[in-house]
């Protein structure tokens, strides 16, 4: 019996410790810099309202970010060159669950140089960016369920609402509406993909937005393009 009660409380000591670990970090206040692996999580809607490099930084392989449901914004005195979340050179990152609203790029992960090369972004709102709602580049990555609403506005070049540079892309579900460059291109969603596969993607504009590309690829040696409703582009 005493064998049988001390594995018991072994197992029980393991599974404590394990979701102890799992527990949350909460966001509550920005500019926030991420330097270690886990899962974050923002505890209320956010504003940057300094001048900042990104409202928050990820500057750790394999987190978990999650936005609660909650709304990241920015403020005219955090300046005009501003990413919402910004991950340079880093892997195994996950962005989800809520808005992101008026920065220069509203997302921004680079994972090529880092040993863990994937990233998914899915479930967001990424709202009025003024050059890229969702920039994503490493040797993998995933974004899906987004919702991508007038890049560009205020905006004074170009303006894309996601743009890839992926090895292995799968981009599907997103809905991409009021992609307008100022005074130079404009894409719905841009892909420097080796691979993998758009669909079911939605990219619409009006027709005065006069959007340039709906769905552009360079470089795309075996990308599969499939389902999408493409509106309001002088090119598909």
């Amino acid at each position: 019996m005493k064998s049988i009660a001390l594995r018991i409380l072994i197992i029980a000591a393991a599974v404590s410790s394990h979701a102890v670990a799992q527990v949350a970090k909460q966001i509550t206040s920005l500019p926030a810099v991420i330097t270690k692996p886990g899962r974050y999580v923002l505890s209320k809607d956010l504003v940057l309202k300094k001048v900042a490099d990104a409202a928050i930084t990820i500057n750790s392989d394999d987190v978990k970010l999650d936005l609660g449901g909650h709304v990241i914004s920015q403020t005219e005195a955090a300046g005009s060159n501003v990413y919402g979340i910004h991950s340079p050179f880093r892997g195994g990152i996950s962005v989800f669950n809520g808005t992101i609203r008026g920065f220069n790029f509203g997302i921004r992960i680079n994972c090529y140089q880092s040993a863990a090369t994937d990233l998914t972004v899915e479930n967001l709102r990424v709202e009025a960016c003024r050059s890229v709602g969702i920039a994503a580049a490493g040797l993998s990555g995933t974004v899906r369920r987004c919702v991508v609403t007038d890049t560009g506005k205020g905006g004074t070049s170009h303006a894309t609402g996601i743009s890839v540079d992926l090895g292995i892309a799968t981009i599907s579900d997103n809905t991409v509406s009021g992609t307008i460059g100022a005074t130079g291109h404009s894409y719905g969603i841009f892909g420097a993909a080796a691979a993998g596969v758009f669909e079911n993607n939605r990219i619409l504009n009006e027709p005065t937005d006069q959007g340039e590309v709906g769905i552009r690829l360079n470089g795309a040696q075996s990308a599969l393009v499939e389902n999408n409703r493409i509106c309001g582009f002088i090119t598909g």
